[in-house]
């Protein structure tokens, strides 16, 4: 129902999202299950790494630096002795 909502609104991404969700019973709520392909992921995160020009740099002492560098990781993503629970690397 959620989907062809999106649909009739103009929201062709959620709609298009919606399509790999899967509803499952649970007991007298539900849930939602999504599996998205490769190929949908890279399509929508390619665009993650390009920004919106902001204000330039405020004069003063400079900010601490952030970056990949500095932000924390989330656990396995940088150990390559984990895989995916069904083997895809």
């Amino acid at each position: 129902m959620a989907r062809v909502q999106a649909q009739a609104g103009g929201q062709r991404d959620v709609a298009e999202l919606l399509d790999y969700a899967r509803v499952v019973p649970s007991g007298q709520t539900f849930t939602m299950e999504l599996a998205l392909p490769q190929a949908f992921l890279e399509r929508y995160l390619a665009q993650c790494g390009r920004r919106a020009p902001g204000p330039p740099p405020a004069s003063g002492p400079a900010a601490p630096a952030s970056g990949p560098a500095s932000a924390p990781s989330a656990p396995g993503f940088d150990d390559p002795s984990v895989t995916e629970p069904n083997g895809i690397e």
